[in-house]
C-alpha cells in the first residue's frame, strides 16, 4: 500500500514567508528500527507565561493535522 502524500501547505506558506526573512519551524525524525527519515512540523511555539514563578524546559508541539488545509499530517 503506498504511504498517502504529505500537503505542501508549508511550502506555500514558506514562499509567502520569505520575503520577510522567516520560516515555518519544522524537522526531521528518524525511525532507527526502518531507517526511514520524514519531515515533522510545523512546529507550534509556546511561551513562559508572565506571571509564572519558574520556568520549566518549554516543551515542543508538533502539529497531527495541518493548520492551513486541516489534512492529517504524515509522518
Amino acid at each position: 500500500m503506498a504511504k498517502p502524500e504529505r500537503c505542501n501547505c508549508m511550502a506555500v506558506v514558506d514562499r509567502e514567508l520569505a520575503d520577510r526573512g522567516v520560516q515555518i519551524k519544522s524537522g526531521f525524525t528518524i525511525d532507527f528500527d526502518t531507517g526511514e527519515a520524514a519531515l515533522v512540523g510545523p512546529y507550534v511555539t509556546v511561551e513562559k507565561l508572565p506571571d509564572a514563578k519558574r520556568m520549566l524546559k518549554l516543551p515542543l508541539v508538533i502539529c497531527s493535522y495541518c493548520p492551513f488545509c486541516g489534512e492529517k499530517l504524515v509522518h
